[in-house]
């Protein structure tokens, strides 16, 4: 690049410059560019004229535009008003330059352009001009300059606001210059050559500091809601978590950077902290695990859950091992270290060590609705712990067990003769509800029909319902004596735990209000996301991409499917209280038999859709009523493989939702409006069911349930059976 190229790229700097920059400022522009230059070993120079002008940028290209570029001007371009300039309006001027004195929006500002659309004057006043000794200084920055000499020109004024320096390095006279002179579209150039300004001396570049931006910086508003501090995240071998991009982050960085709340932060400290021992020999060296250990020989030896003998001939004796874990409460404190025998029942034979092994277990819906009910009637919900519960059933069959770690030999051949059930066991469920049930109907409770692990006792005036979910027992009711009670008969039958009010259940968080119940499984979402890795993932803000068609065909086959099975029924699990992710974990259970890379990807998506809100749950309303409102849609022909359709529905109480599902229809549907009549009649069903178990908890229905579909045909063919 030559000279005057060079000069001309300063000069264009400047002239983009708003309002008109000083001589001093464009004096250490034209220092710093040429510093570059030679750091940059540009060719040489031989340029023998050097100029340098300032001039408003206004000016010159409205110079430019009329002289040669009227191609690029538009007969409907606006012309301003204010300073008489093409492009734009007055408003624009107003808002760069001030609000004249008179207009409704002026404070008082100083417009540094006046209706005449000229500079006003404290601009001009911090022109000055070059001094002999900075032109000798601008010279001696070209490469061949020994000869040149440099005449000072003056100043070039195409107004009198408008001043233009120029700088003449020819070894010749004024008589140089080009002899057409610098024309402005309303005066002629005006050259005069005032000594007094020689006196005004210039900082050096390194004086000059850079202008810096006094705009006010403030970040959006929605990031008033985070709080990040500067700790960068490294990379990590060990303990490492996914990021969006797939970059593996640990985990405990990703606390750094994010302060959550002291819940939050508590909880996944610890799980991130304890380890939990795999084997007996690992426990033994910790004091807290050795404790855990010694209490659960006592509580079984207590049970007489078994008795020592020497194994008879022709029996074979059923292993054990101990499972260690650590139970939390629900703020992610630590409650106990818990450490129990269990009994490999895998090993079990059919007929010989044991014959029925069914038992029931709350269904979700049961749960809902009883906590809905509850927070409805400002009912209070307590929680009782059997300790020990599948020791308390009496076995029928004769099983043999070999001697657990920790429990000393009498013998080579010493086994255990268990008396008693034990976890493990196919029929350990079984015996202990048996013994359970047993002992409510002779307290005076009833089974209810609809689902066998409630029961109620009611009277007139008095109302108290138990749930039992294996040895988890949730109690509620009208009279709070009549709740002691019960809590003290029980007690004395069993070895029960009274945890008070319910906060706790099933690995939902119970949280009470008066605005109602809120569930939520936090806990159980950020175990997921340490087990997945996923904790510093980016989240994503949709559980499945929109239209996606995942195919059982399609795909590479995983090496290991079982951490693919082991992901989904933990999403089926989270589906107690996140109705938001039914469908996605139903499409995705369909493949836990060979599942490919697409499904795995598709899980793991879902996965950085609950790093999102790992908090959110559903909200038993407080002033809900107790009308069943239910809602049915159906996908028609969906499957790729199969063409079924798929039916979904959603139930509520009032405005508390109690039930929900995702299903394959049995057979395949020609119409959508099929579909939608099997959804329909499918939602039908829990509907029906839903009101028995609202009888069995003293709610009648006195008005039928209001059924919502958004089919025509199917409303008609479910109003009249006959309609084609």
């Amino acid at each position: 690049m030559g000279l005057n190229e060079s000069y001309g790229h300063v000069r264009g700097q400047i002239l983009l410059m708003n309002p008109l920059p000083s001589v001093n400022r464009a004096y250490s522009l034209l220092l710093q560019e040429e510093k570059q230059r030679q750091v940059s070993a540009a060719p040489d120079m031989n340029s023998d004229k050097v100029a340098f002008a300032v001039a408003h940028s206004f000016s010159n290209r409205t110079q430019s535009f009329h002289s040669g570029g009227s191609k690029f001007l538009s007969k409907n371009r606006p012309t301003c008003e204010h300073c008489k300039m093409v492009g734009h309006t007055k408003n624009k001027c107003y808002i760069l330059y001030g609000y004249p004195p008179g207009h409704h929006l002026h404070r008082g500002t100083k417009s540094k352009i006046d209706q005449g659309g000229q500079i006003s004057k404290e601009n001009t006043s911090s022109m000055a001009s070059l001094t002999s000794e900075q032109i000798q200084q601008l010279l001696s920055l070209l490469p061949n300059n020994q000869s040149s000499k440099a005449n000072f020109v003056g100043k070039v004024s195409l107004s009198p606001n408008f001043p233009i320096w120029i700088v003449d390095t020819d070894n010749h006279s004024f008589n140089s210059l080009p002899s057409t002179p610098i024309e402005s579209p309303n005066e002629t150039p005006i050259i005069s050559n005032d000594s007094s300004l020689n006196e005004i001396s210039l900082p050096s570049n390194e004086d000059q500091p850079l202008a810096r931006s006094q705009r006010n910086r403030r970040p959006p508003p929605y990031l008033q809601y985070y709080e990040c501090s500067k700790v960068r995240r490294q990379p990590s071998q060990s303990s490492s978590t996914t990021s969006g991009s797939g970059t593996r982050y640990p985990i405990s960085n990703f606390l750094s950077t994010h302060r959550l709340s002291s819940t939050y932060s508590t909880f996944v400290s610890n799980i991130t902290s304890i380890a939990e021992p795999k084997s007996y020999s690992e426990a033994i060296k910790d004091p807290n695990w050795k404790a855990a250990i010694d209490a659960e020989l006592h509580a079984l030896e207590a049970n007489k859950t078994w008795s020592i003998v020497d194994l008879p001939p022709h029996k074979s004796p059923v292993g054990c091992k101990w499972v260690f874990k650590v139970k939390y409460k629900s703020d992610g404190s630590i409650e106990r270290y818990k450490a129990r025998l269990v009994a490999k029942g895998y090993t079990q034979q059919e007929g010989i060590d044991f014959h029925e092994t069914f038992a029931p277990v709350a269904k979700m819906t049961t749960v809902r609705c009883l906590l809905a009910i509850a927070s409805t009637k400002n009912w209070p919900l307590y929680q009782l712990d059997v300790q020990n519960a599948l020791l308390h059933g009496d076995l029928d069959e004769e099983v043999y067990m070999s001697l657990p770690p920790g429990v000393t030999s009498k013998g080579e051949n010493s086994v255990c003769k268990l008396h008693k059930s034990l976890y493990g066991l196919k029929q350990a469920s079984l015996q202990w509800f048996a013994k359970f049930s047993t002992a409510l109907l002779t307290y005076g409770f009833v089974q209810s029909r609809s689902d066998y692990s409630l029961f109620i006792k009611s009277s007139k005036t008095d109302f108290v319902a138990i749930l039992v979910y294996v040895d988890d027992i949730v109690i509620t009711g009208n009279n709070s004596k009549l709740i002691d009670s019960v809590k003290n008969a029980l007690q004395r039958q069993f070895s029960i735990k009274d945890l008070g009010s319910l906060k706790y259940f099933l690995g939902l968080e119970v949280a009470r209000s008066k605005q109602g119940i809120y569930l939520s499984q936090r806990k159980y979402t950020l175990e997921l996301l340490s087990e997945t890795g996923l904790a510093g993932a980016r989240p994503l803000y949709v559980p499945m991409e929109q239209n996606t068609k995942l195919s059982a065909h399609e795909g590479e086959l995983l090496k290991d499917p079982s951490p693919y099975r082991r992901l989904i029924g933990k999403l089926i699990y989270l589906t107690i209280t996140r109705p938001d992710i039914m469908y996605s974990v139903h499409v995705l259970s369909q493949f836990m038999n060979q599942p490919r890379h697409p499904h795995f990807d598709a899980a793991l998506r879902l996965v950085r859709y609950l790093k999102s809100s790992p908090g959110q749950g559903i909200l038993l309303s407080s002033l809900s009523d107790f009308k069943l409102r239910a809602f049915s849609d159906s996908d028609w022909a969906s499957c790729p493989d199969t063409r079924r359709s798929l039916t979904g529905f959603c139930i509520l109480l009032g405005s508390s939702p109690i039930s929900w599902k995702t299903k394959k229809q049995q057979t395949v549907s020609c119409s959508s409006a099929e579909a939608e009549y099997r959804a329909m009649a499918f939602t039908c069903r829990e509907i029906v069911w839903l009101q028995s178990l609202l009888h069995d908890f003293g709610i009648s229905q006195c008005t039928p349930a209001s059924l919502h579909c958004d089919n025509k045909a199917a409303l008609h063919i479910a109003a009249n059976p006959v309609f084609s």
